[in-house]
């Protein structure tokens, strides 16, 4: 069970021993048994090479001056897993981590283990949904 910030921590850094699966079929099926959060936001995925993170954290910066509640996630992080996970520019509280990832964790219950990439990914949706963001990049 998942009920304190370093449990929360504890399982995304116990993800890191499933490496990198290749193909969409595991964040799918998670994502389906977290109720497909994903679809609950529009979405912009900015891809390429180089200044991807910049290009994102302008990009949300731009939208939420806009007015809109805007969610960001990026990867990798350089301190701590929360910078990810922001909506309006400010990173995912404690206690909301623990709530994404123990909703995550409790939907593998009966899939393939997600990887640390998948699992934080899904908890980034399943949080952006769940506080009702207008758009994430």
């Amino acid at each position: 069970m998942i009920r304190t910030h370093e449990d929360a921590l504890n399982y995304l850094k116990t993800r890191e021993k499933f490496g990198i699966k290749f193909g969409l079929s595991n964040i799918a099926n998670l994502t389906k048994q977290l109720g497909h959060p994903e679809f609950q936001f529009p979405s912009i995925l900015i891809a390429g090479t180089n200044g991807k993170g910049s290009t994102a954290a302008l990009l949300a910066s731009i939208l939420s001056a806009a007015g809109y509640r805007t969610g960001r996630y990026t990867s990798p992080h350089i301190r701590d897993v929360s910078e990810r996970i922001n909506i309006d520019n400010n990173p995912i509280s404690d206690r909301d981590l623990v709530t994404a990832v123990a909703n995550v964790h409790d939907a593998t219950t009966t899939l393939e283990e997600p990887t640390f990439f998948e699992a934080i990914t899904a908890a980034a949706f399943y949080h952006f949904a769940k506080k009702k963001v207008d758009i994430a990049v």
